[in-house]
């Protein structure tokens, strides 16, 4: 078999070439846009957070949790305690007398409504309580 003229005029096969310049152009506007974005970034402030809860009440030790106050459908619990509404204002009231720094932790079960959360949480503010910390995830009823 003879060889054709066509097989001496084949293409060659083309290959593919990187452009690293334009690679490493790329790379170098994502670092800067990087930079300018984190440079404009506000710092956020960090809150301290005691590392005792404990209140300085009698029988209370370094490290024990605060009162927890849970809102929920049925009433109100004061440490597990079932409470009314109406006799919030007068267990707070005595809380304040006996403790010189109260601490409430304010929870909810998932039936509890916002506005009463609210309502409850405005109860304690009233009574002269400041140190309240609202918790985010729902504990189960009483607990």
């Amino acid at each position: 078999m003879k060889s054709s003229a066509s097989d001496h005029l084949a293409i060659p096969k083309k290959r593919a070439k990187i452009q690293l310049i334009s690679l490493v152009a790329v790379v170098f506007l994502l670092m800067a846009t990087f930079a300018m974005f984190s440079l404009g970034l506000e710092k956020k402030s960090v809150i301290s957070v005691e590392q005792s809860f404990g209140c300085s009440c009698g029988g209370w030790g370094r490290g024990e949790l605060p009162v927890v106050l849970q809102v929920t459908d049925a009433g109100l619990y004061w440490n597990k305690a079932l409470i009314t509404e109406r006799e919030l204002p007068e267990v707070l009231a005595k809380y304040v007398a006996k403790c010189k720094n109260p601490r409430i932790v304010l929870s909810s079960d998932d039936r509890a409504k916002y506005g009463q959360t609210i309502a409850t949480l405005d109860e304690v503010r009233k009574a002269g309580i400041s140190q309240v910390t609202i918790e985010t995830v729902h504990r189960q009823t009483g607990m």
